[in-house]
């Protein structure tokens, strides 16, 4: 990555796999991952996606990472049956310093 020094980093990856299924259907399934970081400043920051159409699964995290703090929030749907729900980790904090956290650009 040209011009990005001072420990900037930048990663993109992305997987899918497509089958016919017994039913005569195509499956596919996909996963990508996004991250962008400064290792010398230990900020960073990731976005996940994932995706299956047998399932009818979609998941989609985002991460942030500030020195030794971090939060993780995982979104996920089921197309099949609309049900959702989320949920939410955290790396050198507890749920009480979350908005602290964000404040500071995490």
């Amino acid at each position: 990555l040209t011009g990005m020094g001072g420990g900037q980093y930048a990663c993109q990856s992305f997987a899918m796999c497509s089958r016919t299924g017994p039913d005569g259907k195509v499956h596919t399934e996909r996963f990508a991952n996004s991250e962008v970081g400064n290792r010398a400043r230990g900020i960073r920051e990731a976005q996940q996606a994932y995706s299956n159409s047998t399932s009818g699964v979609d998941k989609m995290g985002l991460e942030r990472q500030l020195g030794d703090q971090g939060r993780k929030v995982v979104r996920e749907r089921n197309r099949h049956t609309l049900e959702e729900r989320s949920s939410e980790m955290f790396k050198g904090l507890d749920e009480s310093g979350r908005d602290a956290f964000d404040r500071r650009g995490g």
